[in-house]
């Protein structure tokens, strides 16, 4: 089973939501089903009237999320959190990972 829920207010706030359960024999015989969530919450920033005086700035969103992922066929700790930049030159993207 799978639940989305996306909503923006006014194209400026956004909230996002999910829902997954998922099957599977590792989870144990007497629970072989488990709920996964994730949310996040975003901001259009280039939507504010103060932003128009700064032409050169199109779109501007930050946007934040966490969630959860189940196990199956992972080691422990075996998933590494990454952090990603990508930054545009009005052409092409410029991919920095931290």
């Amino acid at each position: 089973m799978f639940a989305r829920l996306n909503y923006s207010y006014q194209d400026i706030y956004l909230l996002d939501a999910s829902l997954r359960i998922d099957g599977s024999s590792e989870f144990g015989s007497d629970k072989r089903y488990a709920p996964f969530f994730s949310g996040g919450l975003g901001l259009n920033i280039h939507k504010y009237d103060f932003m128009e005086k700064y032409g050169f700035i199109n779109h501007l969103k930050v946007r934040g999320s966490f969630g959860q992922t189940g196990k199956v066929n992972f080691a422990p700790y075996a998933a590494v959190p990454t952090t990603r930049l990508i930054l545009t030159n009005g052409i092409f993207p410029v991919r920095q990972q931290a």
